[in-house]
């Protein structure tokens, strides 16, 4: 018999294990001690007096904004909702956290497929294979102008799923598909996205500009098959799309 991971059992409290969840209950805490017009310390001073990094306290202040225990002052801080203002129980946050696959945790895992994947595909590429990421690649260069962001994040999708799809590996499309279109379009991926959106205000365009641009490094690197070179320009690239995914005004609020 094989066996069963805890963690895996559907009795087992899943998303107690996640420091996205402590950092929850700890704000939570510290919101019952702060009124509504103290601000709440800044995510980096939880983060330490957690002893974690700081990507599950965004997420855990996310979750909390969306909950509306919290409201947010840009450039400024978090402040607690005054009780009469709270528009959903604490538990709704929770519940999101433990619905909702971790964004850091993700990128990891995507820094491991995104390599497997080239490392498949880039040694045997072939001229249909190459036809097809070519496509996808014009459409994704394309897609701003034809219908702004919403369309760029379809086409990035899609071009992601040409190099899984190329690789001719099923599992690999699957895992990368499972990430694109479900974990990347859960409600509190949304949250986040449209909080770093809003933030870029007007730059938005020149920062996907500078995206394309990484990408059409990475398919020439493809094209002339440098697997170490298009690696390598990869996961670069999606270490910058987690620093600015990470680096919303949530994160930076009341940062020194």
């Amino acid at each position: 018999m094989v066996p069963v991971l805890p963690f895996l059992r559907p009795s087992a409290p899943i998303a107690e294990s996640k420091k996205s969840v402590t950092a929850f209950k700890y704000i939570v805490q510290l919101l019952e001690s702060t009124n509504s017009n103290s601000k709440l310390p800044s995510e980096r001073e939880i983060a330490d007096a957690l002893g974690m990094t700081r990507s599950p306290v965004h997420e855990a202040l996310v979750a909390l904004r969306m909950a509306g225990r919290i409201r947010i002052v840009p450039g400024v801080g978090a402040y607690p909702v005054a009780p009469e203002e709270k528009r959903v129980e604490e538990s709704a946050g929770l519940l999101l956290l433990a619905e909702s696959e971790s964004p850091h945790e993700v990128f990891q895992l995507r820094v491991v497929v995104e390599e497997v994947i080239l490392r498949t595909l880039v040694p045997e590429l072939t001229p249909v294979k190459a036809a097809q990421i070519n496509l996808a690649f014009r459409r994704l260069a394309e897609a701003m102008n034809r219908g702004g962001i919403e369309a760029y994040l379809e086409a990035n999708r899609a071009f992601h799923m040409s190099l899984a799809v190329a690789t001719g590996n099923t599992l690999l499309a699957k895992l990368e598909y499972w990430m694109l279109y479900q974990v990347m379009t859960e409600r509190l991926w949304s949250e986040v996205m449209a909080s770093r959106l809003r933030e870029m205000g007007e730059d938005v365009t020149a920062v996907v500009q500078s995206l394309i641009e990484e990408y059409h490094e990475i398919l020439l690197a493809i094209r002339s098959q440098d697997t170490e070179r298009a690696v390598r320009l990869m996961l670069q690239h999606v270490g910058r799309i987690e620093a600015d995914v990470e680096g919303s005004e949530i994160q930076r609020i009341g940062e020194e």
